[in-house]
C-alpha cells in the first residue's frame, strides 16, 4: 500500500512495492516522476532518462552547482557567471553535436575537433616597450628623439611596431643592434645565432654608405643585430656599424618574431 508520511517534519512518499514509481500530478497530468526501479527523477516528463531529467530549460536566479569531484567535473551558475569545471581532461564545447572548441587541460585553446595540445592557442597579449639602438653593446651616449614600441603576442608569435629616431649616435664606435625587445627571441637553430625575426621597413632615414640593412633576430636573447647591403649588387652580410648612422639615424618598421615564452 502506498503511504503519506509525515514524521519529525519529514514528509515521506512510498509507492509501496518494488521498483514503483511516485507521481505528482496537477489537473490530471504528470508534472514529477520518481522512477523507481532505475532511481531517476523526471521534471516535465514521465520517461526520465537520466538521474536528473528536465523536459525544457533550468531558469535560476541563485546558485546552481553541479561541480563533482575527480574526472567528472561540472557545471555551475554563481554570481551571474558560469563556470565550467574537468577535473583532469579536457572540456569540449559542441555546437549541433560537431566539435568547435576544446579547453585543454595543459592550457591554451584548440578549435574545430582539434585534440593536439601542441597545436592550442596558449597566449594573447598586447603592451608596449621601449626600443632601444646600442652601438658596440652599449647605448651610452646616444639620445634619442622618439622612442615608441608597441607588441602583440599571439600563441608565440610577437609582432612589434617600433618608431625611433635619434638626435644624438653618441660616439661608441662598432656593430650597430637593436634591443630591449619585449621577449627573449626562440633559440630554435642550432646551426646559427641569427634565428630569424626580421624588420620590415616603412621608413627609414639617417644611413650613410650602404644601399641596403636590416635587423636579424638573435637566438635566447631580446635583441637583433643589423647587416647591411653596401652595394646594389653586394649580399646583406655586411656589418652594420656606427659609421653607417648619423645623428638624425630614425626608422619607422615592424619586428616579427618567434619566443618560447
Amino acid at each position: 500500500m502506498s503511504t503519506i508520511k509525515s514524521s519529525a517534519e519529514n514528509l515521506t512518499l512510498n509507492a509501496d512495492g518494488a521498483n514503483n514509481d511516485v507521481i505528482i500530478q496537477s489537473n490530471g497530468s504528470t508534472k514529477v516522476t520518481v522512477d523507481g526501479q532505475n532511481s531517476r527523477v523526471g521534471i516535465g516528463t514521465t520517461s526520465p532518462t537520466q538521474p536528473l531529467h528536465v523536459a525544457g530549460n533550468i531558469y535560476t536566479t541563485g546558485y546552481l552547482n553541479t561541480a563533482g569531484s575527480g574526472t567528472a567535473g561540472g557545471v555551475q551558475f554563481a554570481d551571474g557567471n558560469l563556470y565550467m569545471y574537468r577535473a583532469t581532461n579536457d572540456l569540449a564545447v559542441k555546437l549541433q553535436g560537431a566539435e568547435k572548441l576544446r579547453i585543454q587541460s595543459g592550457g591554451g585553446i584548440t578549435f574545430n575537433g582539434d585534440t593536439a595540445a601542441a597545436n592550442a592557442l596558449d597566449d594573447y597579449e598586447e603592451g608596449t616597450f621601449t626600443p632601444q639602438i646600442y652601438v658596440d653593446s652599449s647605448h651610452t651616449g646616444i639620445v634619442y628623439g622618439a622612442q615608441t614600441g608597441v607588441y602583440t603576442k599571439i600563441g608565440n608569435l610577437v609582432t612589434c611596431f617600433v618608431a625611433v629616431g635619434l638626435s644624438s649616435k653618441g660616439s661608441n664606435s662598432g656593430n650597430v643592434t637593436f634591443r630591449n625587445l619585449p621577449f627573449t627571441i626562440s633559440n630554435s637553430s642550432a646551426d646559427t645565432s641569427l634565428d630569424g625575426g626580421c624588420a620590415n621597413w616603412g621608413y627609414w632615414a639617417g644611413t650613410s654608405g650602404i644601399n641596403y640593412f636590416t635587423f636579424v633576430g638573435n637566438g635566447a636573447v631580446n635583441y637583433a643585430t643589423g647587416y647591411a647591403q653596401t652595394s646594389a649588387t653586394a649580399n646583406c652580410n655586411a656589418t652594420f656599424t656606427n659609421s653607417h648612422i648619423t645623428d638624425g639615424f630614425s626608422l619607422r618598421f615592424t619586428f616579427q618574431f618567434l619566443t618560447d615564452v
